[in-house]
């Protein structure tokens, strides 16, 4: 009995362990997700920077420059910066579990909120789609959730890691948006 409440307790504890190292989302629809973002864009990553986010040095920040191609909702400069949580400076570095990493050159499709005139990737990855290309040369836009608990909003199931990547011809889901968006 004392030997099944140890092995009991230590499951217990492993479980809230792996669940603080995981972000849990609730899924967005293509209409959430557009009605719910100031703007959405389309564009390159041109810079990836990381500052303290105030003087105790104990938050970092990630600055993200991109080069807009197009304003799919809203409108805007050809240059804007998002912020996100986490970064590294020097040996420091600072996680946020789910953030989606950025690195110059990346095209991606982002759902953006307004958050006192700061820019941020709607809650956190779910607005956030990278643009690849194909072994068969297909152009799509993909957002990997498969790191996150991802819960669908109607049961308050899990979805599994399988179906938690969605993946969208670029030019269907940017046509997509901008009908979702004009309808608004």
């Amino acid at each position: 009995m004392y030997n099944r409440m140890i092995i009991t307790g230590f499951i217990f504890l492993l479980l809230l362990f792996v669940d603080a190292k995981s972000l849990t989302l609730a899924k967005a629809s293509l209409e959430e997700l557009t009605s719910e973002s100031a703007v959405v864009i389309h564009g390159t990553v041109e810079s990836v920077h990381f500052e303290w986010e105030d003087e105790s040095g104990h938050t970092i920040r990630t600055i993200v420059g991109l080069q807009v191609k197009e304003y799919l909702k809203g409108s805007g400069s050809s240059f804007l910066q998002v912020e996100q949580m986490g970064g590294q400076i020097g040996d420091i570095g600072d996680v946020v579990v789910g953030t989606p990493v950025l690195k110059k050159g990346d095209e991606v499709i982002l759902f953006l909120m307004n958050d006192n005139g700061t820019l941020k990737i709607h809650s956190i990855t779910l607005g956030y789609y990278k643009v690849v290309e194909t072994k068969e040369g297909t152009i799509l836009a993909v957002n990997d959730l498969s790191d996150t608990h991802l819960i669908d909003p109607n049961t308050h199931d899990v979805i599994s890691r399988e179906n938690s990547v969605f993946s969208y011809p670029l030019n269907q889901l940017m046509n997509q948006i901008r009908l979702i968006a004009d309808q608004q």
